[in-house]
């Protein structure tokens, strides 16, 4: 699997696990602000993980061969050109919907400029805007301005609405919105995003509800002005619209008794949840691949089996503007019969192996030719690279090891 796919795979593993999170443990509670954050920062650590690095704390044991003089100078390795593969489709695919989405966004985003441009001001006194529309629609606010049309609204119903706005407005959930409408889009194949999506909305009316109520509003009354605002219909789904879907879970999580304090500690299980997944995806270093580079010192030290020129390439310093960078490993063939390379299994998608395809006559050289890209993946790095053979040894551990600086 390429780099792009693998970091996105891990990404969307890491989506989905935080949403079980949220689903079973989170969900019902009343810590919407809690939540928000939660929210906030699922996404940033979901988008981070995959690309830490524990190879700095874990060193593979070296692996001492028979060295061969080999002069090393570019080489044409067989199989080396590729063609439009099964990954580059799956990518296709992924980039199309995404610029849909991305197109989709836009598109309302043209759309309120021009309710922008049609509405007129309303009242500029406040650190925030509130404008009046003049066309028969839902009220709502994004970002600092808040559109309503005073026409279709009583004198109580406005005050309900604009102290309901008025605190998305100052709580900047305009920001999450807009946070998650670029996640849908980049993960819209990934059903369970849609469904965060669709959760953070509902938070963060969760918590204006609660706001309003605990400000001292009738309860009754403001669900019968939800509930005679929910008749009209609503513009974007990028602003915070008075009038939002699942009135009836609104209306259930109102009436709902406040979660225990003591609850609040399984928020903390997101920093050991968040260390095993970063311990999983990045397990590039185990006891079982030492043990199998132990095996291998034995066997390629024997003259009449497949010999490597060198099984650890280090490529000292490298900066990551320079770019990929590349090691070729020569093996030899002494083992008196051919032997095919049938496969080659880098332990990261960061690395791109290619090797010669054709069978290795005996005493003829073949070649693995290992790409690591340095994109995104500052400090130390060691990867192992598998060769599995026809011949003996039928598993060869490689390895290439360096540090990226950023510079």
């Amino acid at each position: 699997m390429n780099a792009e796919l693998l970091y996105i795979l891990k990404v969307n593993i890491a989506l989905v696990v935080f949403y079980g999170f949220y689903y079973f443990l989170l969900r019902k509670d009343t810590f919407y602000l809690w939540k928000r954050y939660y929210f906030l920062a699922v996404i940033l650590l979901s988008f981070l993980f995959p690309l830490i690095n524990f190879s700095v704390f874990f060193t593979p044991m070296q692996v001492q061969t028979m060295q061969q003089i080999t002069p090393h100078f570019p080489i044409n390795v067989s199989g080396a050109e590729k063609g439009f593969s099964t990954q580059d489709g799956i990518l296709l695919i992924m980039i199309i919907g995404i610029a849909v989405l991305l197109i989709r966004l836009g598109i309302q985003l043209v759309s309120l400029l021009e309710i922008r441009s049609k509405s007129t001001p309303l009242d500029n006194s406040h650190n925030y805007k509130i404008r009046k529309m003049h066309s028969v629609s839902n009220p709502f606010s994004f970002f600092r301005t808040i559109y309503i049309n005073p026409t279709l609204h009583n004198d109580e119903e406005m005050k309900a609405i604009l102290k309901h706005e008025q605190i998305h407005v100052t709580q900047w959930h305009s920001v999450d919105i807009m946070l998650f409408e670029m996640i849908w889009a980049l993960c819209w194949y990934n059903p369970l995003v849609w469904l965060f999506r669709q959760a953070v909305k509902q938070n963060i009316e969760f918590y204006t509800d609660k706001q309003i109520l605990e400000a001292g509003y009738d309860r009754r009354q403001y669900q019968q002005e939800l509930l005679k605002v929910s008749q009209i219909p609503a513009y974007l789904g990028i602003t915070n619209n008075f009038n939002f879907n699942h009135l009836k879970k609104r209306i259930t999580m109102m009436n709902k008794k406040n979660s225990n304090r003591m609850q609040l500690i399984k928020f903390a299980l997101i920093v050991p949840m968040f260390a095993g997944m970063t311990v999983l995806a990045n397990n590039n270093v185990s006891l079982t691949g030492q043990d199998t580079a132990k095996t291998v010192e034995i066997k390629i030290n024997n003259p009449n089996q497949i010999s490597v020129n060198e099984t650890t390439h280090d490529f000292k310093t490298i900066k990551e503007k320079d770019g990929k960078v590349t090691a070729v490993f020569t093996l030899t063939n002494n083992t008196g019969k051919p032997v095919v390379i049938s496969n080659v299994k880098p332990s990261c998608g960061c690395t791109t192996p290619e090797w010669t395809k054709e069978p290795i006559a005996p005493g003829k050289q073949g070649h693995v030719k290992a790409t690591f890209d340095p994109a995104g993946r500052p400090g130390p790095f060691d990867k192992t690279i598998t060769v599995e053979t026809s011949g003996d040894p039928a598993s060869i551990i490689l390895r290439i090891k360096g540090s990226v600086d950023i510079n």
